[in-house]
């Protein structure tokens, strides 16, 4: 699946995006019982969406953010999903960084 957000977009913008996309996902296939509803754990190397998502810091002032945090928390609340939220740093990202990398080339 890919999704072009657009040449003013921010790699923030991409990381909530791709959070809320997987959140609905997720919930999508525990309500059609294609999986069962265990705890997840989120992995992500914007420190500053995962953040958000943990209550660490309150509202992001860019409103794209603002909307995709808000609904990624709406999904976690309404589904009652157990989500741990672990920080990658960038350089132990090099692999799935590879991967979007071929993907948009293709």
């Amino acid at each position: 699946m890919g999704l072009f957000l657009g040449p003013n977009h921010t790699v923030n913008d991409a990381e909530s995006t791709a959070l809320y996309c997987l959140l609905k996902r997720l919930t999508q296939l525990i309500e059609n019982q294609y999986i069962p509803r265990w705890p997840v754990r989120v992995l992500g190397d914007s420190w500053l969406i995962l953040c958000f998502m943990l209550g660490i810091f309150k509202k992001p002032r860019k409103q794209s953010l603002y909307h995709c945090i808000q609904e990624s928390k709406a999904l976690v609340r309404k589904h009652n999903l157990i989500v741990a939220y672990r920080h990658v740093p960038r350089r132990l990202n090099n692999i799935p960084d590879a991967m979007c990398r071929l993907a948009f080339q293709s």
